[in-house]
């Protein structure tokens, strides 16, 4: 998660928007304040904070950004380069006890699990742009499907 879904805003949020948003997590996840399980205040308090620190300095909310543009142009790049499989290419083999899966044999001769698109995200497509839920990286030659 990055620092602006930490804090709720959107990249575009002003001084402003981001401050008020961090005095509103800050308070309901105080590790005094909050009401949750042992752990989970803390490490959030945590985040949020790191988030704050970063996204508080305009020097420093300029460089992540950078760092965010760059890491997205990376994944892009990586998945465009993905070789696209075709279901019939697939074949329907029990992989555990009682439970059947799809695989798909990589051209280095591995043997790779492919897991089929739910029909909801055949329509909408996948719910998380950066990772991809339908790529699949060869172990051994690592050529991405």
């Amino acid at each position: 998660m990055d620092h602006f879904q930490v804090l709720g805003v959107t990249p575009s949020a002003s001084a402003l928007e981001i401050k008020a948003a961090y005095h509103a997590k800050a308070r309901k996840f105080h590790p005094d304040r909050a009401t949750m399980s042992s752990s989970t205040p803390d490490e959030t308090f945590v985040q949020i904070q790191q988030a704050w620190e970063c996204l508080n300095d305009e020097t420093r909310r300029q460089k992540y950004q950078q760092q965010l543009h760059l890491q997205k142009s990376r994944l892009t790049q990586r998945y465009s380069s993905a070789i696209p499989l075709q279901m019939e290419d697939c074949t329907r083999e029990e992989i555990e006890k009682d439970e059947m899966g799809l695989l798909y044999t990589c051209r280095c001769g591995c043997t790779l699990e492919v897991t089929p698109l739910d029909p909801e995200e055949e329509e909408n497509g996948p719910e998380d742009e950066e990772h991809p839920p339908h790529i699949v990286e060869c172990p051994d030659c690592s050529l991405l499907y």
